[in-house]
């Protein structure tokens, strides 16, 4: 038997109905899980660097326990898998297969900070052979160049990046149901550069799918909180 794929437009009506069922309804639509505190970027406007820096005395959730709180929980439509970053775990394509196959999940949503470029072309190519889930990976940028590196704390950070989204934008030519696209998060550091990160994803990557967010929680540096909303 042939098993449909999830697109982007057979997605939408699904996820309206959810919301439309209304607070009637006790079941989650969207669930947000912190996968692992493991990451190799560190990041000023970060909330979640104290938990990065004691990483290792910290266990992630192996999968056989994230495969048990899956199966205690209703169904819902949306997950979005966050850390950390990600893709670090090895078994992260059985982590989403867990609730896609007792949660009912259809859409499934990755930030990364997309450092690893072979690594998660190879584990989103894993997940994308799954045709019932809507993948959306989502790339952290915050600057062109130097600037996302030095965000980033991480030298070459923007070449990496670079090597993952023409990675990840190739797979997405052959499958259908993964979706690609930014996030830049805006601090006092780059708010000044918002236009030309906009413009390099336009028009030098030739990509229009880019979401910006401001500094969530308690940043590691609060100074970087400080946008000036008037620019």
């Amino acid at each position: 038997m042939t098993r449909s794929r999830a697109t982007a437009g057979s997605f939408v009506p699904q996820y309206l109905a959810s919301w439309l069922r209304g607070p009637a309804d006790p079941r989650p639509v969207y669930v947000t899980l912190f996968v692992t505190a493991k990451c190799d970027a560190r990041c000023p406007h970060c909330f979640y660097i104290p938990r990065i820096e004691n990483s290792k005395a910290i266990e992630d959730l192996s999968c056989d326990e994230i495969e048990r709180i899956a199966r205690t929980m209703p169904p819902f439509y949306k997950l979005l898998l966050s850390g950390g970053e990600p893709f670090l775990r090895p078994d992260l394509p059985r982590v989403c297969r867990a609730f896609a196959d007792h949660c009912d999940t259809r859409q499934i949503t990755i930030p990364t900070n997309a450092l690893h470029p072979v690594r998660i072309e190879r584990q989103v190519r894993e997940m994308a052979d799954d045709g019932r889930v809507l993948w959306e990976i989502a790339l952290s940028i915050d600057g062109v160049g130097e600037m996302h590196d030095e965000i980033r704390c991480v030298p070459g950070a923007f070449a990496r990046l670079t090597e993952t989204f023409e990675r990840l934008r190739n797979l997405a030519t052959h499958v259908d149901n993964l979706v690609v696209r930014f996030n830049i998060t805006v601090s006092r550091r780059n708010q000044d550069r918002l236009l030309d990160i906009l413009d390099h994803v336009e028009n030098v990557w030739r990509h229009d799918l880019v979401d910006m967010t401001l500094i969530r929680g308690e940043a590691h540096d609060p100074n970087w909180k400080n946008v000036d909303a008037e620019k």
